[in-house]
């Protein structure tokens, strides 16, 4: 006979699931009244067509399909009939896209119940989103009474509802949010060894088939490997041996649920990781982050062919390496060094990058509840967020400090958990790749109010009364020593995060130091100029080709600009580089803004130019022309003589 709480305890998880369902339907259809056009690669599906028909897993490697597929992955048209689909007269069963080979299994699997229309995905979307919002609700579950966890769940996956026509961007956080439930449950409630094992190789099973919708999910295997093994509640040296036993198996778990992916990687596929973290290095999620620029870009734009182009120079210059190609395994070794060593240069500013992170992240649930259409935190003006940062900092410090005093073990797992959960999005800091952790916010919120519900009638007699003295010692306060502890210890766990900080700046330094001196030693050829003209009080120069006809369709140079002189007087002055091909409507372009003082009067820019043969060979620059005196010229430094990361940076002299 089932019991009552779990009566009651279904009917809340029931009501979480049908509210959040509903507003991912009203959501989407307010969004599409708005005119969003839905886009998650569906030129992509033909695979999931293929498997809905009752055809295998597969492409047709000579591209060969009918009118009426064309037109459907085109998004020429809404709806498919299996007539025509014929069956790949050239089949690929491990094409690069089987990588998103249980993303499509499933899409299929709606298909064939609802008829091949790109519709039907919507539920799918809808039901992953209510999924995430009984996932929260569950994690708030373990410490918070359910009628403040119900409201609390709800608000928390609101911020996540402008994302559900992205179907590969939502489709993670149901796999994401159920193992921070489990990371949860570990950490607060003591499992026999059976027990454990088992709920570690389920989470196993459901990351392996969470990483064939979106490989971001394994982001959670180390935090469940190191909760498992360091923070459930026992003696260190009772748990720890069972932990990695525990890690073992759920990555054994996650192989084998994950098998049908790694097919594509047998096709000279790579998994294309290491491509993505370098998207986030972008000068897009510089401003993502709110952070100053600098004087130094490690990628002008959050392009794929703009990092394809920058590792293929990088296999070229420093490896001598043959094309890589896209997304091979040879592609992510490349792009994994390239990655590497801009992190061991920059290590200071990577540990700045992951602070900002943390501190919109922890923010996240409370401004994301914007109606804004497209939010990010940059567009918020400067007093609210730092209004927000502030509250959401204080109120999860009050919660660290609590835990502390009260079990050392579950303060250190806080700290840890928190850290690494609000901090891991700096890999490409956009809130598409975090809005499911908006609950973060939440939790201290729920928490403080569990605390208030708990002593409302105490607090209602203290201020009527204005008598407070009784209340306070009628709490269950941690005793002054373990208040005192939780202090030293939140204090020395911020000291040495200062120090680490503090010791990254100062080892860049000396690399950057190093780096940077080596680009202005480095000798170069004048660029030869090709035209040059005036329009609307604007200087434009465009310098001839330095794409060879033979050889590599894609190699890079740097570029080195030269301002300052007698001639150019004190200020600021704006300078536009333009690399541009054949095609007119395929130009990237970077605006720079240089100030002369009488005491910095010249500065170098060096820019990195990846070239492609019959698309993009020409560079221009753009100033004004009355900043033409300024230019002292522009050439193109030996590749040579340069080190091997290749960085954009402004320079000045006196620097």
């Amino acid at each position: 006979m089932i019991k009552g709480p779990r009566v009651r305890e279904a009917l809340c998880v029931n009501l979480v699931a049908l509210v959040s369902l509903v507003a991912s339907f009203v959501a989407m259809r307010a969004a599409r009244q708005l005119g969003v056009v839905p886009y998650f690669y569906q030129r992509y599906y033909e695979p999931a067509i293929r498997v809905a028909c009752g055809q295998p897993f597969a492409t047709d490697r000579d591209g060969r399909l009918s009118r009426e597929m064309s037109a459907f992955l085109g998004l020429e048209r809404a709806v498919l009939s299996c007539e025509a689909v014929p069956p790949p007269l050239n089949p690929d069963p491990n094409p690069p896209t089987r990588i998103w080979y249980h993303l499509f299994v499933t899409v299929a699997a709606v298909w064939r119940v609802t008829g091949i229309s790109w519709a039907a995905i919507d539920g799918i979307a809808a039901f992953m989103m209510s999924i995430s919002a009984v996932c929260v609700y569950g994690i708030f579950r373990l410490w918070i009474p359910a009628w403040i966890a119900i409201p609390l769940a709800l608000v928390s996956i609101l911020p996540g509802l402008r994302y559900l026509l992205y179907l590969r961007d939502v489709s993670k956080a149901p796999f994401i949010l159920a193992s921070l439930v489990v990371v949860a449950w570990l950490a607060s409630r003591n499992l026999s060894r059976a027990r454990f094992l088992a709920l570690m190789v389920g989470i196993g099973l459901l990351l392996g088939m969470g990483y064939g919708f979106r490989p971001d999910v394994l982001i959670a295997l180390p935090l469940l490997a190191a909760t498992a093994t360091l923070f459930r509640p026992a003696p260190l040296g009772r748990i720890w041996l069972g932990g990695i036993m525990g890690s073992f198996l759920m990555a054994g778990a996650f192989v084998l649920a994950a098998r049908p992916v790694f097919s594509a990687f047998s096709s000279n596929v790579g998994s294309c990781h290491w491509h993505f973290s370098l998207l986030g290095l972008s000068d897009e999620s510089t401003r993502q982050l709110v952070l100053p620029r600098g004087n130094v870009s490690w990628l002008s734009h959050p392009d794929d062919l703009i990092v394809w182009r920058s590792v293929e120079s990088y296999a070229e210059r420093v490896l001598g390496a043959p094309t890589v190609g896209f997304c091979t395994p040879t592609y992510d070794q490349v792009s994994k060094a390239v990655y590497l060593e801009t992190i061991t240069t920059f290590p200071g500013d990577f540990l700045r990058r992951a602070l900002a992170a943390g501190g919109h992240t922890i923010a996240y649930g409370f401004w994301g509840l914007s109606p804004a259409r497209r939010l990010d935190v940059a567009t918020l003006s400067a007093w609210f967020r730092y209004a927000i940062l502030a509250g959401s900092l204080l109120l999860w410090v009050v919660v660290i400090l609590t835990l502390l005093a009260r079990n050392l073990r579950l303060g250190l797992f806080g700290c840890f958990a928190l850290a690494y959960l609000s901090a891991y999005p700096i890999v490409q800091f956009h809130p598409r790749h975090f809005f499911h952790l908006a609950f973060l916010a939440w939790v201290p919120v729920g928490l403080v109010l569990t605390f208030l519900v708990k002593e409302r009638r105490g607090l209602r007699g203290a201020v009527r009364t204005n008598e407070w003295r009784p209340w306070l010692a009628g709490l269950e306060l941690p005793a002054a020593a373990a208040r005192i502890r939780a202090v030293a210890i939140l204090a020395g766990l911020l000291v040495f995060a200062g120090a680490v900080l503090i010791g990254a700046r100062w080892y860049q330094e000396g690399r950057v130091a190093e780096l940077f001196g080596r680009y202005l030693a480095a000798p170069g050829e004048v660029a030869s100029v090709v035209e040059t003209t005036e329009k609307d009080d604007r200087l434009r120069i465009t310098y001839a080709p330095v794409v060879s006809r033979g050889g590599r369709d894609v190699t890079g140079r740097m570029l080195r600009v030269d301002l300052g002189g007698p001639a150019c007087a004190a200020g600021a002055h704006e300078l536009t580089l333009s690399l541009n091909g054949p095609d007119p409507g395929y130009e990237f372009r970077q605006d720079f803004r240089l100030a002369l003082s009488p005491s910095r009067p010249a500065t170098s820019l060096f820019s990195p130019m990846y070239f492609q043969r019959l698309r993009l060979d020409r560079v221009s620059i753009e100033l004004s022309r009355n900043d033409k005196p300024c230019l002292i010229g522009a050439k193109w430094i030996d590749s040579a003589a340069l080190p091997a990361l290749w960085v954009g940076v402004t320079i000045n002299g006196g620097d």
